[in-house]
């Protein structure tokens, strides 16, 4: 059995919309995913599951529809919103990718 990497080479969106915490969590619908990675908060919506696969495999490219972020310096494992509902937030730090994402916001400050 031979296991590969899927190399990607772009990262594409249509919408990148920065939020304070508050607002960030009151868009939030249903159990989004939160990625935290170097003081952001991340998370990401896709068009479907099988084009962005697909373009992943195909071209190397990550084709996002939103990628929605705000300010965390800090990880928390969960964070809370005004209606003290708790989100879990996954420490994703390490995750190559998002760290590709996080530097480029840096460079937007």
């Amino acid at each position: 059995m031979e296991i590969t990497k899927n190399q990607t080479k772009k990262i594409s969106y249509n919408n990148l919309i920065e939020y304070n915490m508050d607002n960030f969590l009151a868009i939030s619908t249903g159990q989004p995913l939160l990625f935290w990675c170097d003081g952001y908060l991340l998370s990401f919506s896709r068009f479907n599951i099988d084009s962005f696969e697909e373009n992943i495999i195909k071209h190397g490219n990550r084709c996002y529809d939103t990628i929605v972020y705000c300010k965390m310096p800090e990880f928390k494992p969960i964070v809370t919103d005004i209606h003290n509902n708790g989100f879990p937030v996954i420490d994703d730090s390490t995750n190559e990718i998002h760290k590709y994402v996080t530097d480029w916001l840096q460079t937007l400050d």
